[in-house]
């Protein structure tokens, strides 16, 4: 016995018959394969009674691989929370009679948006490609409103269907939810270090293996296609392993003149391929700024200072010499306390080519895991809601308790704490002590082939160290502050008894690359203060008695408080007195430390239910960008020593006083 397959084409070939052919799900009977995948075959099912076609999925033999049912499920969970015309409808889902699992979906015809890619001409014109990302952008906010992260967004998941009522006369429709992310299942997170999705179109936290994957991956991914469908081929190319490097360390080349996106539209796309999520639209502004690109306008005046294209810009260099995998984890062998290493880069799948209807195929899914572990070096948070910031009668009360009173310029920046709201924030983890000069100094090693070292011009000795794609100052080797040098051999070393003292000298960028590198991040301010002040909401992060000298490391400048301590400089710890109850040294003196969060008056504004808040990422240029650091430093006064108090300092610039900690999930 046998059976006919309908290819794309048009041909016949024969195979041998499907037993599942004519069982019934539902009123449905299946009538012929559409697809096979290596995890779920496709078939086409028929309404008895009235004759409507739907597309039935079922799990087929999986070799005992475990992964596989959560995944089928959660492939059926994802596409059916979301009401939208960009995705597939899912009418049911259960177990054949066999005990086969099924999904039951919308039955759809098309073309897949890698077919029209891999057209000869390859790039698309101008208004198709601004209409299919719109269009892709619109069902993926609707997507992230209901707390779904597709993570794995390529053109094999775009099918490009008829609809005379959709503009351009076809409509998107998005496949592949298999490894989508529903936020806050925690059932379903991904495991330490595993790669899930496409290298060709993978942002670089999930390149990095990371588990901070949010909605914000898709806007890269969303990214990497708007690229591709103007310049005819995706920003970079290669192996899967260096595709993924080149996510991670390497800007994309710019877009061809004869591309014809505007400026504006390119200024958008270099947002939405930004390396730190953080500085990438979310997908409900990329939907709206896409539509008026569409619709032919030039934005001038709509858009915020960072969309409107600069006056000149500069070809980013090609990095050389990109360290491996195993590089970059030596750098935690520098650690004290050592830290768990992090980041394996691993090859992304191989897609699945669907031939003439809806193919929710997919690859294996990570293993469930109930419980996160806590990395070493670092002292986990449990979360909660707490009462950030200061009330008017708590800053009179400080103001009264400072020596000599309360001056202007004291009051200016204790009304920052304004006003006192609850917030809550998810259990993170938090660096029990910060970044050392040892520490700095190997991750500098390890990346210094993508790094630009400038000459003082007054005494011609190496001290800027410069991002070279993105042309950004990481840190200041100036000796009288830092610890740091550039050996002979273009590496970086510790100038002697400065090795585990806390690194200084560095910019918000420099902090925030270091903790990407180890694949952390910065604190949010909401979290530092968490940790500094904890539910109880102690003044200092000891709880509620002033600091002392002996026992924390602040106030060593005239007038400080401790200027018979003047120019001496301690190891990170070394302030007995300064740690929390949950073993977290320093937040009250040796250095500030960068945050997350751009500086805000007032903090995260309206916020909401304040439910884990990050600041919105300012429109202004580099030079002009305030960031947050929070904590007391050895040569500022009792006042920075509090928990509540929030200091700022432009993104670019470097001080003495300031330092890194990082954070993780």
């Amino acid at each position: 016995m046998e059976k006919v397959l309908e290819r794309q084409e048009g041909g016949r070939v024969e195979g041998p018959t499907d037993p599942l052919l004519g069982t019934l799900v539902g009123q449905y009977r299946i009538t012929r394969e559409i697809a096979r995948g290596g995890m779920g075959v496709v078939y086409e099912a028929i309404h008895d009674a009235i004759g409507q076609r739907a597309a039935v999925k079922v799990l087929q033999d999986t070799g005992g691989r475990a992964s596989a049912l959560p995944r089928f499920l959660n492939e059926a969970r994802a596409v059916s929370r979301v009401q939208h015309p960009g995705m597939v409808r899912i009418f049911d889902f259960g177990q054949l009679a066999s005990a086969v699992p099924y999904i039951l979906m919308e039955f759809i015809e098309g073309e897949l948006l890698r077919v029209r890619l891999s057209r000869p001409e390859g790039r698309l014109a101008p208004e198709s490609a601004l209409r299919i990302a719109r269009q892709i952008a619109a069902a993926l906010a609707a997507a992230h409103a209901c707390g779904i992260v597709h993570r794995d967004l390529k053109p094999e998941n775009v099918m490009l269907v008829r609809d005379e009522e959709a503009a351009g006369g076809e409509r998107v429709k998005l496949l592949d939810f298999g490894i989508a992310k529903l936020v806050g299942d925690e059932h379903f997170r991904t495991t330490e270090g595993t790669v899930l999705g496409t290298a060709l179109y993978m942002s670089p936290e999930q390149s990095a293996g990371s588990e901070d994957i949010d909605d914000r991956a898709d806007v890269y991914a969303l990214g990497v296609l708007l690229y591709e469908m103007f310049a005819g081929a995706p920003p970079f190319s290669g192996g899967s392993t260096a595709v993924m490097r080149q996510h991670l360390f390497q800007e994309p080349p710019p877009l061809p003149e004869e591309s014809a996106l505007s400026g504006a539209g390119r200024e958008l796309l270099r947002r939405m391929l930004a390396k730190e999520p953080s500085r990438r639209p979310r997908m409900e502004e990329v939907a709206e700024l896409l539509q008026r690109l569409e619709r032919g306008s030039s934005l001038e005046g709509e858009l915020p200072v960072s969309l409107v294209p600069s006056k000149s810009t500069s070809r980013p260099h090609e990095r050389q010499g990109v360290p491996t995998v195993a590089e970059r984890r030596k750098v935690t062998d520098t650690l004290r306390p050592p830290m768990r290493r992090r980041w394996p880069l691993v090859a992304g799948g191989v897609a699945v080519t669907m031939v003439t209807a809806v193919w929710l195929g997919a690859r294996a899914l990570e293993r469930p895991r109930a419980v996160v572990p806590t990395l070493e070096g670092m002292v986990r948070l449990p979360g909660g809601s707490f009462r950030m910031g200061s009330t008017p009668e708590e800053i009179g009360t400080e103001c009264a308790r400072l020596p000599g009173g309360c001056t202007a310029d004291a009051r200016r920046r204790l009304e920052r704490e304004l006003p006192a709201r609850e917030v809550t924030v998810s259990s993170f983890q938090l660096d029990a002590y910060e970044v050392t000069h040892a520490q700095f100094a190997a991750f500098l090693s390890r990346v210094s082939p993508s790094l630009d070292v400038r000459e003082d011009r007054d005494d011609h000795r190496p001290r800027f160290v410069y991002d070279r794609a993105s042309g950004l100052l990481l840190v200041d080797l100036y000796p009288r502050a830092s610890g740091l040098e550039r050996t002979t051999e273009g590496l970086f070393s510790v100038r002697p008894g400065m090795e585990n003292k806390p690194v200084v000298q560095v910019t918000w960028d420099g902090a925030s690359r270091y903790c990407q590198f180890l694949g952390k991040r910065l604190p949010t301010e909401a979290e530092w203060e968490f940790a500094a002040r904890g539910v109880q909401r102690r003044t200092y992060p000891w709880g509620e008695d002033a600091p002392r000298c002996e026992g924390v490391v602040f106030g060593r400048e005239a007038g400080a408080g401790c200027e018979q301590l003047k120019g001496r400089r301690e190891d990170v710890g070394a302030g007995a007195r300064d740690v929390t109850s949950e073993g977290i040294h320093d937040l009250g003196g040796s250095v500030g430390e960068w945050v997350q969060d751009a500086f805000t008056l007032p903090y995260y504004g309206a916020c909401g239910d304040c439910v884990n808040p990050r600041a919105a990422e300012p429109h202004v240029p580099v030079a002009e960008d305030l960031r947050l650091f929070r904590g007391g430093a050895s040569t500022t006064n009792a006042l920075l020593s509090r928990g509540a108090t929030r200091s700022r300092w432009k993104r670019g610039d470097v001080q003495e006083g300031i330092g890194v900690r990082c954070a993780s999930e």
